[in-house]
């Protein structure tokens, strides 16, 4: 079978592999469509960092490894002790379930305000995610017109480009002078903390979602003079995911809008990988169509 592998920094391959066995305890899926997800680009322009360059302590794999955890199949063999298996519906279930984890780790109430930095994928599922759980009054700060544009589509109420305009003011003006309940970091630029931080309330709280390649600074005294709050999630857990998919089966949310190309696995490199590096104003979220 194909696989697109991660060998080494900006180096990726359709390798031809051996199609893996079913064992106990397990579920075989046939992948449909595979989603590039923002630690994919992280991975591929300054990785290896969640490669694993030694031995993976649970499945023993190293580089090269398969690209692609986002996505949709079709369960094809289920192995003994397996008790029940469900088909993937959706390649957007995984990625809208590492936002939603994050705004179920904030302490976010029906009715509270939240500032959203970034609206790429994971910000706009965070803004859906909001939606869903009630938010009153979500502030959304991006620099790409498009992106702002599906921001506003998604539910944001008010949406700033921190180039051009002071977004720890504006929160301030639009939450009776005290800044919002919860800020989400998920642009991940050197910026991003003290505005997160700066744009909340005393006692208020900050989420890191963003994956950083590089290290940054801020002067922790923000945090103390507010006693404000600052967590990182990472990922999701099993609940996540039951969440995602009963909110998306009732309508709650309706995702399809961040899809924004579709390509085949040939195509992965330059219409994948470089086309959301190099056209990053005009995508959200590319799906592989591994039959196309």
């Amino acid at each position: 079978m194909r696989a697109v592998r991660f060998h080494g920094r900006e180096d990726l391959r359709v390798d031809d592999i051996p199609e893996p066995q079913c064992a106990d305890n397990q579920v075989k899926i046939a992948p449909a469509f595979v989603g590039i997800c923002g630690s994919d680009l992280h991975e591929y322009l300054g990785g290896p960092t969640f490669a694993p360059t030694k031995p993976h302590p649970v499945t023993g794999e190293v580089v090269p490894i398969g690209f692609g955890h986002e996505f949709s199949g079709v369960v094809t063999e289920v192995g003994k002790g397996v008790d029940k298996a469900l088909g993937l519906e959706k390649a957007l279930v995984e990625p809208i379930a590492v936002a939603w984890h994050a705004v179920d780790a904030s302490p976010i109430g029906e009715g509270d305000s939240a500032l959203v930095l970034g609206a790429g994928p994971i910000g706009l599922a965070v803004i859906q995610s909001l939606v869903a759980r009630g938010a009153k009054t979500i502030i959304v700060a991006e620099v790409s017109t498009e992106r702002q544009k599906f921001a506003k589509h998604f539910g944001a109420h008010h949406i700033f480009d921190p180039r051009k305009e002071d977004v720890v003011k504006l929160t301030k003006e639009l939450t009776e002078g005290r800044g919002a309940h919860i800020a989400f970091d998920c642009a991940g630029v050197p910026s991003s903390p003290a505005t997160a931080i700066l744009g909340v309330r005393a006692k208020g709280t900050v989420v890191n979602v963003a994956i950083w390649e590089k290290g940054t600074d801020f002067n922790p005294n923000i945090l103390v003079f507010g006693e404000k709050k600052y967590i990182a999630v990472l990922g999701y857990q099993k609940p996540d995911f039951h969440y995602v998919i009963k909110a998306i089966g009732d309508g709650a949310m309706k995702p399809d809008k961040m899809i924004t190309k579709k390509i085949k696995i040939d195509e992965v490199v330059e219409e994948g990988f470089r086309t959301l590096i190099n056209e990053k104003d005009k995508q959200v979220k590319i799906l592989i169509d591994v039959h196309a």
